[in-house]
C-alpha cells in the first residue's frame, strides 16, 4: 500500500510536469499545430492557461487595487473581496470583446506567432475553421499588438504572454 501511495504521487507529479513542458512547448517556435491542440483542447484548458498567466496567485484590483480575491460566479472570473467589482479572465487581454470561439482564438494565435509562412486568409480560416472575416480582424489585432510591442521592446524577443496580456 505504502508502494503504491508513492507511486500514485510521483504518477501525478509526472503528469503535472507533463502538462508544464507542453505548456512551454507551445510558446515555442518549432512546434506543429498537432501538438498545439494536444495541449489546448477546447476552451476550457485555453480558459485555464489564460487564468493562470493572468493571476498566477496574484490578483490585483483594476478598480480599487485590492490583492484579495475569491472565485466568481462566473468560470474563470474573480471577484475582488473590497470592492466587489468582477473582473473576468479575458478582461485587458489581448481576447477581450472576443465575438468567437477562445479555443479558434488561441489557434489563430498560434498560427501567428510560430508560422514561418505567411497563410494566406482562407488557408488561416480553413485551418481554424473561422470566417475569413474573422481571420482578418483578429490577425490585424495580433499584429498590432506584435507592432506595438516591438515599439518599445526593441532587441527583446515578444512572448505570448507579453502579446496576450495588456499590461
Amino acid at each position: 500500500n505504502r508502494i503504491n501511495r508513492i507511486l500514485e504521487s510521483q504518477n501525478s507529479n509526472l503528469k503535472v510536469n507533463v502538462i508544464e513542458i507542453e505548456k512551454e512547448r507551445v510558446t515555442q517556435k518549432e512546434i506543429k499545430l498537432d501538438d498545439f491542440s494536444i495541449t489546448y483542447p477546447d476552451e476550457s484548458a485555453c480558459y485555464r492557461y489564460l487564468y493562470e498567466l493572468k493571476w498566477d496567485n496574484n490578483f490585483h484590483c483594476k478598480k480599487c487595487n485590492g490583492i484579495n480575491g475569491v472565485e466568481g460566479v462566473e468560470l474563470f472570473s474573480i471577484r475582488c473581496t473590497n470592492c466587489n467589482y468582477v473582473e473576468s479572465v479575458t478582461s485587458h487581454t489581448l481576447f477581450h470583446s472576443l465575438r468567437f470561439s477562445i479555443h479558434k482564438a488561441f489557434k489563430i494565435l498560434f498560427i501567428i506567432t510560430t508560422s514561418k509562412d505567411d497563410l494566406t486568409l482562407d488557408e488561416m480560416a480553413e485551418i481554424t475553421g473561422t470566417k475569413r472575416t474573422t481571420c482578418y480582424g483578429f490577425k490585424q489585432k495580433i499584429k498590432e499588438r506584435i507592432d506595438y510591442l516591438k515599439s518599445l521592446h526593441k532587441k527583446e524577443e515578444i512572448s505570448w504572454k507579453k502579446i496576450i496580456l495588456n499590461d
